[in-house]
């Protein structure tokens, strides 16, 4: 199951994040997203070390998700792709959903509509 987001939060601390896509299958559930101003990943315990952003998703049924990120692939011009993989798993992409994203100054939080592809099923069995 896919839904199609195309929405744009404010900026997180200088970065700005499109909502591309939600998908359940699997027992897994991902949101799809593309960043614009992110900064480089360094290791845990280098110098120039600073946390990344978090990433919530509280779903119609009022049930929290954390998100963890997979690394980010570099699309050039300064964007980069990326999923997010929500636990527990989404059961449906039927919303809206709320989404709270936090950086290290910086926390938005943005009710997103979801309206799954026509023609795919509403729950993954």
């Amino acid at each position: 199951m896919f839904a199609p987001l195309a929405s744009i939060l404010p900026d997180v601390d200088g970065t700005q994040f499109v909502l591309a896509g939600l998908s359940v299958a699997a027992d897994e559930s991902h949101l799809h997203v593309i960043s614009s101003g992110m900064p480089q990943l360094t290791g845990r315990f280098a110098d120039n070390w600073r946390p990344g952003f978090s990433w919530w998703l509280r779903d119609g049924a009022g049930i929290w998700h954390v998100a963890t990120a997979d690394e980010p692939c570099t699309c050039g011009d300064g964007l980069q792709a990326f999923r997010l993989q929500w636990t527990p798993p989404l059961p449906t992409v039927s919303g809206p959903v709320q989404v709270v994203v936090t950086g290290p100054a910086t926390r938005v939080r943005a009710t997103i509509p979801i309206h799954p592809k026509p023609g795919t099923r509403e729950t993954d069995t």
